[in-house]
């Protein structure tokens, strides 16, 4: 079984697809994805400090119920389902902004090098959107926030849906 960011269940994006068409039957489901960009200091490598401390923020702020995987290589991916609320992902997400906040932060100084920069895409699936579709509005939020300079999250709204267009034909 591959493993990403310090141990994480390694899966690609069908993988997280079919993660999510699990989690389908427990609905709403809401996909938070989590980006990092280490700091390019030139000056040997930390990542996997970065890394654990990550998953350390990820693990103090999800349920055991919730589904976290390794997306890429700087990326987890955390499937919640049933969520008790729509807002309920965007909460988690503020939690867990906070928590990397508080752990990148702490790194930084102790590593001493460049603070990590992070961003969160959020999604909430509607009962008609498909994994695919899922992946795809938690893909834009997370470019979204690093478009915006990343440290912050941003969650996928009608809006969005809107611009994106039509949902993408099915490969599986």
């Amino acid at each position: 079984m591959p493993t990403g960011a310090d141990g994480l269940h390694r899966v690609d994006r069908w993988g997280l697809i079919d993660q999510i068409e699990r989690a389908r039957s427990t609905p709403p489901v809401g996909l938070l994805l989590v980006g990092w960009d280490p700091p390019t200091d030139g000056v040997g490598s930390n990542d996997h400090l970065i890394e654990r401390s990550i998953v350390f923020a990820v693990a103090a702020c999800t349920e055991s119920t919730d589904t976290v995987v390794a997306a890429s290589t700087c990326e987890v991916a955390i499937v919640r389902a049933p969520l008790r609320a729509p807002a309920a992902a965007e909460s988690l997400a503020h939690r867990l902004a906070q928590r990397l906040d508080t752990e990148l932060e702490r790194l930084a100084v102790e590593a001493r090098q460049p603070r990590t920069a992070w961003a969160i895409g959020v999604a909430v699936a509607r009962p008609e959107d498909r994994g695919s579709d899922l992946v795809r509005h938690g893909h834009s939020a997370l470019d979204d926030a690093w478009l915006l300079g990343g440290r912050r999250l941003v969650a996928f709204d009608d809006g969005d849906r809107e611009l994106l267009g039509p949902t993408e034909p099915d490969h599986s």
